[in-house]
């Protein structure tokens, strides 16, 4: 995908829809986290492919990207949420459709599906964004879409950067202030 954060658009509808069922912070990293290997792999170029295969398989939504996403968004993220909701006056930094996102935290369960539904969701998406993903690794020779697949590339991108672009203005910026 063209741009990480888009991830987010698949799941936020979930929370705008039913906020006390999920976890705003763990829907978010869980949907973004399969993509943050991507600054390590300038640094170490050689591990950008096994790396991507294991953060974009629905093995490594379940294990790999979960246990990182966890850790994020137990003891990383909510900090430095509270760090601008301390330094700011501008609500919109812990706010979204209303609802302050550190005080609506839900249980460990509820934390723990919202990340698996957010690297899932990810892993998922990018079928129609990369030809040959490695969905079902580690099975060698299976890959979906195959390459040859003409993808819906343009349509995927287009549909997402409006609907994210929709649910970031209305319910972050308009209802968060």
């Amino acid at each position: 995908m063209a741009f990480t954060a888009f991830h987010c658009a698949l799941v936020w509808p979930l929370f705008i829809l039913r906020p006390k069922r999920f976890d705003f912070i763990g829907l978010s990293v869980g949907a973004v986290i399969p993509d943050l290997f991507i600054p390590f792999v300038y640094i170490l170029p050689a591990y950008e492919e096994p790396v991507r295969i294991i953060t974009h398989s629905l093995i490594g939504a379940f294990t790999f990207d979960f246990v990182l996403a966890l850790v994020a968004t137990l003891y990383v993220v909510p900090k430095v949420i509270r760090y601008f909701k301390n330094t700011s006056s501008d609500p919109r930094g812990y706010k979204f459709a209303g609802i302050d996102i550190l005080e609506q935290r839900g249980s460990l369960p509820v934390i723990v599906y919202s990340i698996l539904i957010g690297t899932t969701s990810h892993v998922l998406l990018d079928i129609l964004y990369h030809g040959g993903s490695p969905v079902f690794y580690p099975l060698p020779s299976v890959m979906f879409p195959p390459d040859e697949v003409l993808s819906l590339e343009i349509f995927a991108h287009g549909t997402i950067l409006l609907a994210f672009v929709y649910l970031a203005y209305v319910y972050w910026w308009k209802m968060g202030r």
